[in-house]
């Protein structure tokens, strides 16, 4: 870095009325307080004398010493001078290192924690937002408050333009990396803009290697690892999931369903009535069979394959030949009803195939109750369940089916095979997929956030504690 911004000047030697040790001025005029690194004591810097104001009780090691020169932006800056500060209601302190250039004058380089901001005055203001007084708007960015609190200095070395002691009215507004500083004294009001800085950022300040602290913590204005925003996660995932739908759409539109198959299977007990020996049981159980008839009729509407045949609960159906279509395997989708209340069906199916005999397996149950609980009315189960049967190979086949019911009469079911239906389950896995990652980073950012602001009086987030 070379040019007029990278000229310092030269400094000046003052000597501590109380401990004789020289004291280095580089500001000169600039200078209205001095601290002596050796005895700890504050004086007032005018016409070039040093008048005693106070002396800290304490003293602080520094990370940086004072006259270390870091190459800035704007050109090369040198250290002038070193604050403490804290927050006594909180016990919080932090580090201010004040550098100075004679064309551009200072920057605040701040240390909390490990965690550094580079600070500099700005004129152009923020503008406030009337009674919200937790918001203000810098070149058209909404900055949140994150504290508002008193602040005091506990420790002072070098030269400072103001009154490096008075107490300061410390307001912080943030939007990451970003923060706005508005610091309030007896004898000046400041606006800072200041900008979060990597450890490895600030090392590249200097000439010579830093040793710098590790990082406790997350820094008031530390930005979040993640390279998306809520807003942005939010935002791509809306996307895509609105192309998946619009894939979806597409798909269906361009496939062609096709029933292959259905048969209504009918199966009436020869239970009878032992408490006596008439034949009304058989008569009931024919009156049942007409009106379970009429109930299975609206699943049977639409299907022109139905056809009917007599069930067996002692052994395997064997239903007619049909087939499937096609030059690529299919899915098909089995649909099952039957008319039950307060009781359950159960069908084992062998997809056969006639030519090669490969056999595919599945099975369904069929529950459906109901009744009345506290005045409210319940139900449980389906009458209609569907299943999918995946990479079915064109051919011809049949099915072998064993039925098993409850404690009805009665069984009677229907089953249909259709082919090309959309299997809207692969949908909701790709959606919920694609999801997994929007919302781990998601509940990760926003898990950062919150620890962001978990000290401050002003956070977002509720809190239980």
């Amino acid at each position: 870095m070379s040019g007029i911004s990278d000229r310092l000047p030269g400094s000046s030697q003052l000597e501590c009325p109380e401990c004789k040790s020289p004291i280095s001025i580089y500001t000169y005029g600039q200078a209205r307080y001095v601290g002596c690194p050796s005895c700890h004591r504050l004086y007032k810097y005018q016409n070039q004398n040093l008048v005693h104001t106070m002396q800290f009780k304490e003293h602080v090691k520094f990370i940086l010493p004072l006259g270390i020169k870091a190459n800035m932006e704007k050109g090369t800056y040198i250290l002038t001078g070193i604050a403490t500060k804290h927050i006594p209601a909180y016990k919080i302190q932090w580090t201010e290192y004040l550098f100075f250039n004679p064309i551009h004058g200072y920057l605040s380089l701040s240390e909390n924690s490990g965690h550094w901001m580079l600070m500099e005055v700005i004129r152009d203001y923020p503008r406030e937002l009337g009674d919200i007084e937790t918001s203000v708007v810098f070149r058209n960015e909404l900055y949140h408050l994150i504290n508002r609190d008193q602040v005091q200095t506990k420790y002072a070395v070098g030269e400072f333009p103001s009154k490096v002691h008075s107490p300061i009215k410390a307001d912080e507004f943030i939007r990451p990396p970003w923060m706005l500083a508005r610091e309030k004294q007896e004898d000046c009001h400041e606006w800072y803009l200041g900008k979060y800085m990597e450890p490895k950022d600030v090392q590249a300040l200097f000439k010579d290697n830093v040793l710098l602290p590790q990082r406790v913590g997350i820094g008031a204005a530390q930005p979040s690892t993640e390279r998306l925003s809520h807003v942005q996660l939010k935002a791509l995932w809306a996307v895509f999931s609105m192309l998946l739908i619009i894939i979806a759409i597409t798909i269906g539109s361009f496939t062609k369903t096709e029933e292959v198959f259905a048969v209504h299977l009918n199966e009436i007990s020869t239970i009878t009535n032992h408490s006596n020996g008439n034949s009304s049981s058989t008569n009931a159980t024919t009156e049942q069979a007409k009106l379970m008839d009429s109930l299975l009729t609206e699943f049977q509407q639409g299907s022109n394959a139905y056809y009917s045949q007599t069930a067996d609960t002692t052994h395997p159906i064997v239903t007619e030949s049909f087939d499937v279509h096609g030059t690529r395997p299919v899915n098909l989708e089995a649909h099952f009803y039957a008319n039950i209340t307060n009781d359950w069906n159960y069908a084992e199916c062998y997809l056969v195939n006639d030519n090669t005999g490969e056999t595919t397996v599945f099975w369904q149950d069929i529950e459906y109750y109901q009744g009345f609980s506290d005045g409210e009315h319940w139900t449980e189960g389906q009458r209609d369940p569907s299943k999918t049967i995946s990479s079915v190979n064109p051919g011809r086949y049949h099915l072998n089916i064993l039925l098993k019911g409850g404690s009805k009469d009665i069984i009677k079911m229907n089953i249909k095979l259709v082919q090309g239906e959309n299997i809207i389950s692969n949908f909701w896995l790709c959606l919920l997929l694609f999801s997994l990652l929007p919302i781990a980073l998601l509940i990760k950012s926003y898990s950062f956030e919150k620890k962001r602001w978990m000290n401050s009086d002003y956070s977002p987030y509720e809190s239980n504690e």
